[in-house]
């Protein structure tokens, strides 16, 4: 995790190919979020390579808005 301009994101989660579809990325994000969420941060980015649907779709279920690009 690291904070740009007081927002937290979670900047890298990988899964091992073999490992994928198991559901391990989105306990990892998950726990992630409730770790924050305990100390207070109510507000949390992620960074998303474009066409990585997998990642796009896990956000979107757990309720994240696409805002744009990473913050220069």
């Amino acid at each position: 995790m690291v904070e740009v301009d007081g927002v937290s994101y979670i900047n890298l989660v990988a899964v091992a190919t073999a490992r994928k579809r198991a559901g391990l990325g989105r306990r990892v994000v998950e726990a992630s979020l409730a770790s924050l969420a305990e100390v207070g941060v109510r507000e949390v980015g992620a960074t998303i390579t474009d066409g990585n649907t997998a990642s796009e779709t896990l956000f979107a279920r757990l309720g994240a808005i696409r805002t744009g690009a990473w913050p220069t």
